[in-house]
């Protein structure tokens, strides 16, 4: 499974559902999504330092599942935002807060994030190639 984007944002999706699981979502029209096996469990991002296409001066990590630690803020979080020379990090959201979005035409499946006035989207791509990546 490859990770297409992270979108930070303020608005609300429609269709989102708020699972107890962070790591597994069911939805019986489409099927079952797992990302056990994506996560790390040491405490470090399974997706560190991202950059995103156009320059923000921030970097993105994120790791399903399980949380991590980052830069002087991002204690148990699923997501962190930091600056560039590493003095500020924000929380993006935990676990916890995991919402998922089951898709519909034209988009696929996302989980979201939140921590206070903070949001990151990851939307998800099924991939058959091996490849396992995060484009921030």
């Amino acid at each position: 499974m490859s990770w297409l984007t992270i979108f930070t944002s303020f608005a609300v999706l429609s269709s989102l559902v708020i699972a107890d699981d962070p790591c597994r979502f069911e939805y019986p029209a489409k099927g079952v999504i797992d990302l056990t096996s994506l996560g790390r469990t040491d405490g470090k991002p399974a997706y560190p330092d991202k950059l995103p296409p156009t320059g923000s001066g921030y970097k993105y990590s994120y790791n399903p599942c399980k949380p991590f630690n980052e830069g002087p803020s991002c204690n148990g979080v699923a997501a962190c935002q930091v600056s560039m020379d590493r003095q500020y990090s924000f929380s993006l959201g935990t676990q916890e807060s995991a919402s998922w979005n089951p898709g519909d035409l034209g988009s696929g499946p996302s989980v979201a994030y939140s921590a206070g006035a903070k949001k990151v989207t990851v939307t998800l791509e099924c991939v058959t190639d091996g490849t396992n990546e995060l484009e921030a």
